[in-house]
């Protein structure tokens, strides 16, 4: 059960029963993933906060292909076949 929340707007709503409005910044995230006690809740939530910067403005993807890109170019350099080999050598 999640602790009582200001429903503007849904006065009837409980705490139990919502309507909820939960957003992916961390404090709501962690919050829904600790306390919320249906399961599809959890997952969706979980789904929706780890494929957000896949999409929309957000999309970090080419930026990620760029890093990757750099790694191999620098591991190359270095005379390593991947980024792995050279990472592991740093460790």
């Amino acid at each position: 059960m999640l602790p009582d929340m200001e429903f503007v707007g849904h006065e009837n709503a409980t705490a139990e029963n919502g309507p909820w409005m939960i957003t992916l910044d961390a404090p709501s995230f962690s919050f829904v993933m600790q306390h919320a006690c249906n399961c599809a809740l959890r997952e969706e939530a979980y789904r929706a906060y780890i494929t957000q910067a896949l999409n929309g403005d957000l999309d970090n993807t080419p930026i990620i292909n760029h890093l990757l890109k750099l790694r191999l170019k620098k591991a190359k350099l270095l005379n390593y076949n991947n980024y792995a080999e050279e990472y592991h050598r740093l460790c």
